[in-house]
């Protein structure tokens, strides 16, 4: 079948890998998410960077031609579904890249062009050696392999691709081993593509075209295409008798080919031409930069990339390969029972026992085992008399090079591909290290730690450190003191660790002296672009549309993209305190600055630079990157290491809930990650709690200067955390504020203080009666400063002197300022403005049934008597009530503007859903009220009635508040939502079939007259119908749920509509319908339900109290917020607000004037001071500033290091438990 060619475009690109080697299929929006440039197709760059190569280089596609080598795409097919075999993998849409050059082209060119491929850097290579299968081969025919070995191939390949970043190379022979390792490498089995390199003959996918199946032709090329060609490569079934013609076979999931057209008679073994491109590769510092195209002076060693060879099967070929590597210090991994020259070095590498005294006889007795087998195997193929003389070179070295030779056998317990790999990678190493590395590298254990880190080695890795612990200290202290030194060992691996998302090991180098601080900005520009993933957290369409990034970005362009894609993520998820903290700096600074013209001084409030994001505060803003990666067991790591790690686990919190709003496919795993970072968050506080209640306290409301300055407690209500609010230290902070300057610890008369508030409160409301006569209900004395001032603070840090804290002048007991102060506390207290709330909500409902009961009447328009008055339209009781009303709905509409402007859910308590819904109901009847007509009038009061009844419900919110009731309140409402379920799945849908049939039959002789004769008998079968028109009606829908709700709960009283069930046989099935519904309702149905009550109480007891805590939380805050003065009174409090608030914006216009004018002269008082060198600027401001500042500076410095000792070990104790 002749291969097709067509053009790429925009739309055929995919953004879902980071190689070109997959389906280049998607739309704009998958392009730009992987950052790519905008209209510039991966395809094209691909395109240009190959032509550039191939022109640059003169690459030709034979030896004696002009003709320039051809690149393009492979798109595998099968002919079609009948043909495929069940046994053969799924048809691929990835796209295989691939080149076809001529055969004397250089190894080094080779490299160049994998090099324009910009692959990620591979941790090894593994060169998969084997041979082609002879149909005389006495092994096995087909593949050679037991099925055993084969299940530890495939499933030691997975492992290894999971584990670390490997290339694979092969020779593209043996279809079967082919097959094999491509299962292996499956994308859906080892998460990501796998670059796996073909080498092969042009011929060897070409000397079949004249067939009938004919897989591969090849087309025309030209370097003037804007994108390269696909090719269609067609796939030939194995189920018929070809199958051994069949095995030059390409496979699919190869990820890049290389051809090589033998044009000449020159052509060389293929297996060495692949090894030498191998060495080229391995040597490449382009391929060991950790960003594809961008070369990197952060590299842990200067040591080549390491190859592994695995050998299965092989013949005279793969046994040159294999001895030349050897030869060079590659190691070899030979599999046991796959046939050929495998089973054959299997057994001459055996290992002997160190006790047996006639190893050294077996040990020849095995070389000559070896030759024999080896000259048998031979025997079939083709090969001189100078090649069958090197078999004796070839053993030779194979005894020689013993120790680089691992051998593998799945039949053995506990063997593991994977294992084996790693050993030998290891082998490799340290024969390198002991023959050459030893003689140039200065730190010896740099390539074995890094194996460490590939590997995740840590008990290895903790070995080394441990027994060269004191240099590592001293190299790293060098480095602090020489900044042109070469970085530290620890920290090269820990910018290793990082990039490669190894939170084991970041673990273990943080402990062992590197730190995340002292990386530099390259970096953390690499760290931030390796750790890009397709499970990032989602970005807007808006966000991504200015992100750019080529292939070939260098380190410049890197960091704008890193800074881009930063602000992006903090614009949509951290935009509040982002903005808010960068408006606070800007603020500063021209105040500092004191001139308006200088607009290199201002700050862009929505965009951060990235010498900000990462400026003191390196641990900071890589926990925040590893949250917008979706990397919680790092993100989590580096929370124990940051400063303010409340605000920091709060932070993620808000971004997880964030994300999980609108990412409806992960919105479970989100979820269930922000719990976690909740969870954290509360067992901080509450260890501070443990340790000083006064310092946990004072730690909701620090500012965290290493988190824009967010406050604790208000990440907490933006971000919802329920479990942090449901927290001891919030319970405590909560009963702080509720009870304010009272004294609630202490009694009065042997009765407690909140005793003597309440009636305080209920006698004579509104008069503050108490805090005129009995003085004794406040506090006497700050007990918060008087525990600071006695407890000394181990965690001070040494900062300048700051002065003794200004303490609040207590107003003295019996005196007007005093009696003042004490109402004004009074009113401000949350608990007297719940009481007060309460009181009037009693007497609003109180109202509202009196009016519904004997006042609601319709509107006045004939002078009749309302309120013993002829021109009043509506009683005066349902004027109050209408202004009680309007009140709340002011009341309510305060709270949703506020909440809103200051960025928090609203709609996320359910309480307020209730408010919206009896609001809504009531403006209805509100305005259908004022209508003469009989209906509109109907349709106000059976509005205003279900009012009352939302209002009546809504007075349990105010329930919350107490410990009694409150977590019976969350019982009822959680166990509301199951009964409701079983009412309407199953107890409604029986009551209505019982009803109906049951209501059928008493109701038939209303419908059916039989017309009988005298003794009974039916002549002429006479009856008289009424037709179903005339019977209908709405009532027979109450009748029938009338008949058969109050039977659910065993009432069988009859008769009902004069609807009796007679001693008939229309009686007896009612009868008998009755006693089946009932028992089934009521005995069966009702004490399931208990059951399941008595079952979810006993579950959610806990979870009742959590809740109760977390509604509480938002009762107390949201009573704080309200006025001083219940609804109606409310009303004055926001006029005398509004009026503040109209006086307040005319004073600011007025002073503007005045303030700039003394804005420049303070601003050349600056000028002055910048002149004189010997006083900085720093200073100048510094002095400037008042005694609180600095003191808020000092105290917020104390915090820090105090909540960091106590967080860090409340995170010991949780990496402890995770490990056990």
């Amino acid at each position: 079948m002749q291969s097709e060619m067509r053009a790429l475009t925009d739309a055929d690109i995919s953004g879902l890998d980071q190689h070109e080697s997959i389906a280049l299929r998607s739309n704009e929006m998958e392009i730009l998410s992987q950052g790519l440039t905008p209209n510039v197709s991966r395809a094209s760059e691909l395109n240009q960077r190959m032509k550039n190569v191939i022109k640059t280089l003169e690459l030709r596609l034979q030896d004696q031609s002009n003709e320039p080598a051809c690149f393009g795409f492979l798109e595998f097919k099968y002919p079609s579904t009948t043909e495929k075999n069940i046994d053969d993998a799924a048809e691929n849409d990835r796209l295989s890249s691939f080149i076809h050059v001529a055969a004397n082209t250089k190894s080094l060119w080779i490299a160049k062009i994998v090099e324009a491929y910009q692959l990620r850097a591979p941790d090894f290579i593994l060169s998969i050696q084997t041979g082609r299968v002879q149909k005389s081969d006495s092994y096995k025919q087909i593949s050679g392999i037991q099925a055993e070995t084969e299940h530890a191939i495939q499933h030691g390949l997975t492992e290894t691709a999971r584990i670390t970043q490997p290339w694979v190379t092969t020779s593209c022979a043996n279809q079967d081993i082919m097959k094999l390792l491509g299962n292996a490498l499956d994308r859906d089995l080892c998460g990501s593509d796998i670059p796996c390199l073909g080498f092969c003959d042009w011929k060897f996918v070409s000397h079949e075209q004249d067939t009938p199946k004919s897989m591969f032709k090849q087309l025309v090329y030209r370097l003037d295409n804007e994108y390269p060609p696909i090719h269609q490569y067609v796939l030939t079934t194995s189920t018929d008798d070809e199958r051994i013609s069949v095995k030059n076979q390409l496979e699919p999931n190869h990820t890049h080919f290389f051809f090589f057209d033998a044009g000449s008679n020159d052509m060389k073994n293929m297996f060495l031409k692949r090894q030498a491109i191998e060495h080229e590769l391995s040597i490449s510092k382009v391929l060991r930069s950790p960003v594809p195209g961008c070369l990197s002076k952060n590299v842990v060693s200067d040591h080549d990339i390491p190859i592994i060879m695995l050998l299965i099967g092989g013949d005279f070929e793969t046994l040159n390969a294999i001895c030349e590597g050897l030869t060079v210090g590659t190691p070899v991994i030979v599999i046991r029972n796959t046939g050929g020259i495998a089973d054959i070095i299997a057994q001459l590498c055996r290992k002997s026992s160190t006790t047996d005294e006639l190893a050294s006889f077996r040990k020849k007795t095995y070389t000559e085992e070896c030759k024999n087998d080896f000259k048998k195997l031979f025997e079939n193929e083709d090969i001189t008399t100078e090649q069958h003389d090197d078999i004796e070179k070839y053993v030779d070295i194979l005894r020689e090079m013993e120790g680089l030779v691992i051998v593998f056998d799945a039949i053995e317990p506990n063997a593991k591909l994977e294992d084996a790999i790693a050993d030998a990678m290891l082998t490799g190493i340290t024969y390198e290290v002991n023959n050459w590395e030893q003689f140039f590298c200065p730190d010896t254990r740099a390539p074995i730690l890094l194996w460490c880190t590939v590997w995740n080695k840590a008990n290895y890795a903790r070995q080394l450190l441990i027994n060269n612990k004191d240099e590592s200290l001293v190299s790293i202290g060098q480095a602090e003191a020489n900044q042109n030194q070469m970085i530290p060992l620890a920290q090269q691996l820990l910018f290793e660790a990082l990039y490669r998302n190894n939170v084991l090991f970041v673990s273990l180098l943080m402990e062992y002296g590197a730190s995340i601080e002292q990386l530099n900005d390259e970096q953390l520009i690499i760290i931030c672009v390796k750790t890009m993933n397709d499970d990032a957290l989602i970005l807007y369409k808006s966000s991504l549309d200015s992100l750019s990034l080529k292939r070939d970005a260098v380190l410049s362009e890197l960091k704008t993209y890193v800074e881009q894609r930063y602000n992006g993520y903090l614009r949509q998820y951290l935009n509040h305190y982002v903005t808010k903290d960068n408006m606070r700096e800007n603020k500063q600074m021209r105040r500092a600055v004191l001139d308006d013209d200088q607009n290199q001084h201002k700050i862009n409030a929505s965009f951060t630079p990235f010498s900000k994001i990462f400026n003191e505060r390196k641990t900071e803003a890589l926990y925040l990157w590893f949250i917008f990666m979706n990397q919680p067991m790092m993100a989590k790591y580096l929370c124990s290491r940051c400063r303010n790690q409340i605000v920091a686990s709060l932070l993620a919190v808000d971004i997880y809930n964030t994300s999980a709003a609108f990412n409806t496919l992960n919105r479970q795993n989100l979820k269930a990650i922000s719990q976690e970072f909740d969870q954290h968050a509360r067992g901080i506080i509450d260890k501070c709690l443990a340790k000083d209640e006064q310092f946990a306290l004072k730690l909701l409301e620090s500012k965290a200067t290493a988190f824009y300055k967010c406050v604790p407690l208000d990440v907490a209500q933006r971000a919802n955390c329920r479990i942090f609010l449901a927290s001891n230290t919030i319970q405590k902070h909560l009963k702080s504020l509720w009870y304010h300057h009272f004294d609630h610890q202490h009694r009065l008369l042997q009765i407690k203080i909140s005793i003597w508030i309440f009636f305080s409160a209920l006698i004579l409301p509104l008069l503050p009666i108490a805090s005129v006569l009995v003085p004794a209900l406040y506090k006497k004395k700050s007990d918060q400063t008087k525990s600071e001032s006695k407890i000394w603070n181990p965690y001070r840090p040494v900062v300048i002197h700051a002065p003794p804290p200004v303490q609040e002048s207590l107003p003295k007991r019996f005196n007007i300022h005093g009696i003042i102060t004490r109402i004004k506390w009074f009113y401000e207290a949350p608990v007297i403005r719940f009481y007060y709330n309460l009181i009037f909500f009693i007497l609003f409902l109180a109202l509202f049934s009196y009016v519904l009961l004997l006042d609601y009447l319709p509107v006045n328009i004939s002078d009749e008597h309302r309120s013993e008055s002829r021109h009043l339209p509506i009683p005066i009781t349902e004027l109050i009530l209408h202004i009680c009303m309007w009140s709340l709905i002011i009341d309510e509409l305060y709270q949703y503007i506020s909440q809103m402007t200051s960025g928090y859910e609203y709609s996320s308590n359910a309480w307020n859903w209730m408010d919206q819904a009896a609001i809504l109901i009531y403006l209805i009847a509100f305005v259908t009220r004022w209508f003469g007509q009989e209906s509109f009038f109907i349709c106000s009061k059976i509005l205003m009635s279900i009012d009352c009844v939302i209002w009546y419900i809504r007075i349990l919110y105010l329930f919350a508040a107490s410990r009694i009731l409150g977590p019976k309140l969350t019982m009822i409402y959680e166990m509301m939502k199951d009964a409701i379920v079983i009412f309407i799945c199953f107890i409604l849908i029986i009551l209505f079939g019982f009803s109906v049939a049951s209501w059928s039959l008493l109701t038939t002789k209303e419908q059916v007259a039989w017309t009988n004769s005298i003794n009974g008998s039916f002549p002429n079968a006479s009856v008289a119908l009424q037709t179903g028109n005339g019977l209908w009606k709405w009532q027979i829908l109450r009748d029938v749920f009338n008949w058969g709700i109050w039977k659910v709960f065993g009432q069988v009283a009859e008769p009902y509509n004069d609807a009796v069930s007679e001693n008939d046989a229309y009686g007896t099935f009612v009868f008998l319908f009755a006693i089946g519904f009932t028992v089934i309702s009521n005995i069966l149905l009702l004490n399931v339900l208990i059951a399941m009550f008595n079952e979810k109480i006993q579950r959610i007891q806990e979870k009742s109290i959590e809740i109760w805590r977390y509604q509480r939380f938002w009762l107390i805050y949201e009573i704080k917020d309200k006025t001083v003065l219940p609804p109606p009174f409310n009303i004055l409090c926001y006029l005398a607000e509004f009026m503040k608030y109209v006086c307040c914006c005319c004073c600011k216009n007025r002073s503007k004037s005045s303030q700039h004018t003394e804005n420049i002269n303070q601003s050349d008082e600056l000028s002055a001071v910048v002149i004189d060198e010997q006083i900085p600027i720093q200073s100048y401001l510094f002095n400037n500033n008042d005694r609180s500042t600095r003191q808020n500076l000092s105290i917020d410095t104390r915090h820090i290091n105090r909540e960091k000792v106590i967080a860090e070990s409340y995170w010991h104790d949780i990496f402890d438990g995770e490990k056990q």
